[in-house]
């Protein structure tokens, strides 16, 4: 949980250099989201307390981002 959400986090704020605010932080959601899945396809539990701590990572980042 707490990896997902630094990594989502991290995504975010380096897209937030590159790309628009919104777009950064649905560009990282997907990216999770598709870690999410492909996790869930290879058998791991747990999968939606790592999309949640991931979303909040994505809040995190964009709010580390604004400055």
């Amino acid at each position: 949980g707490l990896l997902n959400m630094e990594t989502s986090a991290l995504l975010t704020v380096l897209f937030t250099l590159f790309l628009p605010k919104f777009t950064a932080c649905m560009v990282s959601l997907f990216i999770m989201l598709a870690k999410s899945i492909y996790d869930k396809s290879k058998g791991r539990q747990n999968e939606k307390h790592d999309v949640i701590c991931s979303c909040v990572g994505i809040v995190v980042g964009f709010i580390l981002g604004l400055r």
